[in-house]
């Protein structure tokens, strides 16, 4: 009796031997990054696809921006779109040319210093926007586009692209203006004035 509970002792120990070196094993292909080993990922899909969202409008608003005013923007990261409109040249003359004279006084890139300037440019845009009724949760701040942590900052496209949306709305409304004034002649004009002629021999007749 006593030689065969050392035997299944013996077993017993053989068999734990074994399933700790096999977990040994698997812990040292996870640590070398194995091909066997089984990766986890710490961002879910829905962060991806955030993270794209975000950047797809980022790279919007600095392609519509560089059309507008002729300026190099680059979308590469945030904290490069960011640094590119700090100091407020950009954004006020994409306003301006979406609402002419909306901020009088542009500090020129050149003349522009690491605080005051900058600062006022960027106030002055903010102001104007909110006076052209831009909603709230894509109004970004000042410190905003001073923050060069590595927190995104996606209000600052949120609202380059609100403003975008804003000049293509007049763009179209101009648009259709202009095409009413084609098709439809002064009361002053020859061509008014044929058509009533017209009209009055019609009648007559």
């Amino acid at each position: 009796m006593e030689v065969a509970a050392r035997d299944q002792d013996v077993v017993k120990g053989s068999k734990a031997g074994a399933a700790s070196k096999r977990l040994s094993s698997v812990w040292n292909r996870a640590e070398n990054g194995s091909p066997d080993a089984t990766p986890t990922s710490s961002v879910s899909p829905g962060r991806m696809l955030l993270a794209e969202d975000i950047k797809a409008r980022r790279e919007d608003a600095a392609q519509w921006l560089g059309a507008l005013t002729g300026a190099s923007v680059s979308s590469a990261s945030d904290a490069e779109f960011r640094k590119a409109l700090n100091n407020g040249v950009v954004l006020c003359k994409a306003l301006n040319v979406v609402a002419p004279n909306s901020v009088k006084v542009i500090e020129s890139a050149e003349d522009v210093g690491p605080t005051k300037q900058r600062y006022e440019n960027v106030q002055n845009f903010i102001k104007a926007v909110a006076n052209l009724g831009v909603q709230q949760e894509v109004m970004f701040s000042v410190a905003d586009l001073e923050s060069d942590g590595p927190e995104e900052k996606p209000r600052v496209a949120d609202c380059v692209l609100w403003l975008k949306r804003l000049h293509e709305g007049k763009s179209s409304h101009l648009h259709l203006h202009n095409l009413r004034d084609d098709t439809i002649p002064a009361s002053d004009s020859p061509r008014k004035a044929s058509i009533g002629a017209m009209s009055s021999r019609g009648s007559s007749s």
